[in-house]
């Protein structure tokens, strides 16, 4: 991907743990400049230290970024558009699971608000600097949970019969639909859109509030995958020969497969945009 040799300038979000520390970490070792993101600032400059340390690469920074709310998405957004002309990757890694229905500060259910909404938008403010690369990609991370999701437009909010699996499995579907539109509208330029799978992984996503959340948790863990193993299924689509120029893919790990009929629908598609799109205050045909 990166003939000219020049160091790669990937931005990483939720870089501070899990699947995203992992990417990180290798990214680094491999010279690549990374910008990580974390709702704790001082968390996301401790983590950028500790792997500039490990891996003896200065180009390791971080800024706050939360998600969930749209304003600190546009501020995040607004920095990083100014501080760097152009972005060789962006791997939208960040992404949460919620038991019980919570709600976003702009009043959004939060497993629609920091798993799509939030990086629907944080996507479409950086095509400028992605543009600007003279090739580039965004990795979006999705879950096979998308499979069975359902996008039911008279509620997305889920404030009727909340269940958390239809909850994350709707937001990951939305992942993917939003994968496969975005690419048809970058189609012809240097830009390519993939998503993927990348295992069911040991990380911080499972909450462990509650004794029944944590046994949960517990359970999972006994048949969860590395973080590391599950990085390096994103490290492929964000960097790897074979994903070179090819957009609109999604990945069940490191097998491309084909995504839920739902994802699939150009109707659900061109729905789901034009609601982001009025909802995160875009224009719908800017892009």
């Amino acid at each position: 991907m990166n003939p000219s040799k020049t160091p790669l300038r990937v931005l990483i979000t939720g870089g501070t743990s899990g699947i995203g520390r992992q990417t990180a970490i290798a990214l680094a070792k491999q010279g690549a400049e990374v910008i990580l993101t974390s709702r704790n600032e001082s968390r996301g400059m401790r983590t950028a230290e500790e792997i500039r340390r490990m891996t003896g690469n200065p180009r390791v920074t971080s800024l706050p970024l939360d998600l969930g709310t749209l304003a600190s998405v546009r501020s995040a957004a607004a920095q990083i558009t100014d501080q760097y002309p152009t972005l060789d990757v962006l791997i939208n890694n960040s992404g949460i699971l919620r038991m019980k229905r919570e709600v976003s500060a702009d009043g959004f259910e939060l497993n629609l608000a920091v798993n799509f909404l939030g990086p629907f938008l944080f996507t479409l403010l950086l095509l400028k600097p992605l543009r600007a690369a003279p090739r580039a990609r965004i990795v979006m991370l999705a879950s096979d949970a998308h499979l069975k999701g359902r996008l039911d437009f008279s509620d997305l909010q889920l404030t009727k019969g909340y269940q958390w699996l239809k909850a994350y499995g709707g937001s990951k579907l939305a992942v993917v639909a939003f994968t496969l539109s975005l690419s048809k509208r970058l189609a012809g330029s240097t830009v390519t859109i993939n998503c993927l799978h990348p295992g069911m992984a040991r990380t911080q996503i499972w909450p462990r509030e509650t004794f029944g959340e944590r046994l949960f948790s517990n359970v999972v863990s006994l048949f969860a995958i590395r973080d590391s193993v599950a990085a390096a299924h994103v490290l492929n689509l964000a960097v790897g020969l074979s994903l070179e120029g090819r957009s609109g893919l999604y990945f069940d790990r490191d097998r491309e497969t084909t995504p839920s009929p739902e994802a699939s629908d150009p109707a659900l598609q061109d729905r789901l945009w034009r609601w982001s799109a009025q909802t995160a205050g875009m224009v719908s045909d800017d892009v």
